[in-house]
């Protein structure tokens, strides 16, 4: 009975070890699965030194401004409520986890290659290109809490499918997702592509099913009452006319109605369609949203007469 008792002890023991043992580290993700919208440019005139995620230009408020643009989804695609208003539902986030503690390691900068003294967040799902044309290739992301973390060294975990369900049994070394996001844009990207010098946007890691990547973060989004769908912002795309139209990644195109830390600022942008030269107009005229009329500034856009919203896109805003 005793030999009983200690064989059961033993392979209990071996368990628990073996659950608790480091995710794998495979090496970096490959970014040419990406889908396009997540790609670097290879334009040798906006990227002179090399692949590069390049700034786009636009206005708010009468001032140009900077942003990283994750590619534009035809608005048509999302549901609509039953007044006709656009919806965007928090299901159609990506799932990822960030982590508020963990076990310092020592770490050498030469030799090891990835961070000892912080957990990086985990991704559950990559932008990955897809034939699927009904998919939502979006930057849009649920970041979960993780909890309960707090005995795994720093970057142990690596691989959502390591973190437990908040109604479920704990992951690797009791690690549970809380049961409420955050919903952020978190847009991945290729880590050996160059951002503009005077860029000032962080780029931190992140791990995929044991691989490290690195996202540019746009923040938070706020929800609507319900929590069941993200909130948006009305801009303005300026098209030429004439039969001319723009692209939302154009260049000093977008006017955007708020800046962060406005209220009713999203990263998530509706686009109306303003015809230039109807208004006797050229692209660089208009730097402002008008969005209570009377409308009386000749450099702003009265965005209640051009209902119209095309296009959607998904920003990083850019300090330089």
């Amino acid at each position: 009975m005793k030999r009983l008792l200690a064989a059961l002890l033993a392979v209990g023991a071996c368990e628990e070890a073996s659950r608790n043992a480091p995710d794998p580290y495979y090496g970096a993700v490959d970014p040419t699965a990406f889908d396009s919208r997540f790609q670097p440019s290879t334009d040798k005139v906006r990227c002179p030194n090399g692949n590069c995620y390049p700034y786009q230009l636009g206005y708010q408020g009468g001032q140009q401004i900077h942003f990283f643009n994750f590619g534009a989804t035809q608005t048509k695609n999302f549901p609509v409520d039953q007044t006709g208003a656009t919806q965007i539902p928090v299901t159609l986030a990506n799932p990822a986890f960030e982590f508020t503690d963990c076990v310092q390691r020592p770490y050498d900068a030469f030799r090891d290659p990835f961070d000892r003294r912080m957990q990086y967040p985990i991704f559950a799902r990559l932008p990955l290109a897809t034939t699927n044309t009904r998919a939502f290739v979006i930057p849009l992301t649920a970041v979960f809490p993780v909890t309960h973390a707090g005995g795994a060294g720093c970057n142990d975990l690596k691989d959502a499918s390591s973190i437990g369900p908040a109604a479920g049994p704990p992951g690797k070394y009791g690690a549970e997702a809380s049961g409420t996001a955050d919903y952020r844009i978190w847009g991945a990207i290729d880590m050996t592509a160059l951002l503009p010098a005077t860029s000032m946007a962080a780029r931190p890691y992140a791990w995929y099913r044991g691989l490290q990547l690195q996202y540019l973060d746009g923040g938070s989004i706020p929800v609507d009452a319900t929590g069941q769908n993200v909130l948006y912002m009305d801009g303005v795309l300026t098209n030429p006319g004439n039969g001319y139209f723009a692209k939302p990644t154009d260049q000093n195109v977008v006017i955007l109605p708020f800046k962060p830390g406005d209220p009713g600022y999203s990263p998530i942008v509706r686009l109306h369609d303003f015809d230039l030269a109807m208004a006797g107009k050229t692209v660089g005229d208009l730097t402002g949203i008008c969005r209570m009329p009377p409308c009386t500034d000749p450099t702003q856009v009265d965005i209640s007469r051009i209902p119209a919203a095309f296009n959607t896109i998904f920003i990083v805003w850019s300090n330089q």
